[in-house]
């Protein structure tokens, strides 16, 4: 038996001497735009180089996590907080920011 394959346009077609076979599909591939990284800084910073500090997603198969990055005095530090946490974190820095002692 000897099976000769045809593409036509969103469809593809298998024959034989003996067997017909139409299957007709229609391959769309759906893109979606995901921010994973902003940079917060100066206008005068470099976004992906400069003082700025980063603020990403990450996932290392354990689930997502922001990290908190800023490049300076020739090393690069960061902090990784796990989801669950950022709303407790931030009201912690919130209630810092906050108190008489600061204003």
């Amino acid at each position: 038996m000897v099976y000769t394959l045809v593409l036509e346009a969103n469809a593809e077609r298998i024959e034989s001497s003996s067997l017909s076979l139409r299957t007709t599909f229609k391959k769309t591939m759906k893109y979606i735009n995901t921010i994973t990284q902003i940079s917060v800084g100066l206008q005068t910073d470099n976004p992906i180089y400069g003082e700025c500090v980063r603020v990403r997603l990450e996932d290392e198969c354990g689930g997502m996590f922001i990290v908190l990055e800023q490049d300076g005095d020739n090393n690069q530090n960061e902090v990784r907080i796990g989801l669950d946490e950022w709303d407790n974190i931030c009201q912690a820095v919130l209630m810092l920011k906050n108190q008489d002692l600061v204003k």
